[in-house]
């Protein structure tokens, strides 16, 4: 009991030494660290760790979500003058929106040069990663095992499916759509739907996908016609 009683009155100090909203509730074994608020009738599910980030009202953090680790910054020791490579510092936060859903094992790393922003209205499935710097734009919708890297903006009311990858420093535009598991290597405009790797209009994409399957199909239909050629070909 002396346990219980110890990890109870632990959360206690978390909820009243940190800005916690009216209505949050922080569930068994999160972790709540240094230079944290969050707002009203927010859930923090248990195993999450917050650190260097706010949290605005009614947002859900998944269990084992990590937010506000140092992003992945290093200089390469040929340019750092260095023996090993040199850590860039990430002192900024992380600022996430009122009304957010984030899944379970997700990662979002506090910024470098600038916040990361996660505004509102965004649903992150679980294991989404998003770099140091990013910007995720309003009511943005993204699926399963995804990443964006780092300094990259997506904009408002974009739907990103499961697996994809989002290289670093691009601009995505408010409302694009992406196919599952595409490689997004190129700022997109706002509008469009996109997939492959690397991603192109959805349109093209689909062409090429199936000009590959005709020309694999042709392929094997002439090495069976050439295996089973009459004797009298010969």
């Amino acid at each position: 009991m002396s346990g219980v009683f110890s990890f109870l009155h632990r959360i206690y100090r978390i909820v009243q030494s940190r800005p916690v909203g009216k209505g949050t509730v922080i569930e068994a074994g999160a972790h709540i660290g240094d230079g944290v608020e969050i707002g009203r009738d927010c859930r923090i599910r248990s195993g999450a760790v917050l650190c260097h980030c706010t949290v605005g009202d009614r947002t859900v953090i998944g269990s084992n979500t990590v937010i506000g680790q140092d992003g992945f910054g290093w200089i390469p020791p040929s340019q750092a003058g260095t023996s090993l490579p040199l850590k860039k510092p990430q002192t900024l936060r992380v600022v996430i929106g009122s009304d957010v859903d984030i899944g379970a094992l997700c990662t979002i790393a506090r910024g470098s040069w600038r916040d990361t922003h996660v505004h509102d209205g965004v649903k992150m499935d679980d294991q989404v990663h998003l770099g140091h710097n990013v910007h995720i734009g309003e009511n943005t919708i993204i699926a399963a095992q995804s990443g964006v890297a780092g300094s990259t903006h997506i904009g408002k009311n974009c739907l990103i499916g499961g697996q994809v990858g989002v290289a670093q420093h691009l601009h995505i535009g408010d409302g694009v759509v992406v196919a599952a598991r595409s490689a997004v290597t190129r700022s997109l405009p706002a509008g469009g739907m996109y997939g492959g790797s690397p991603a192109t209009d959805i349109a093209n994409w689909r062409r090429e996908v199936a000009t590959v399957r005709r020309l694999a199909r042709q392929g094997r239909g002439e090495a069976n016609t050439s295996s089973t050629l009459p004797s009298s070909a010969a």
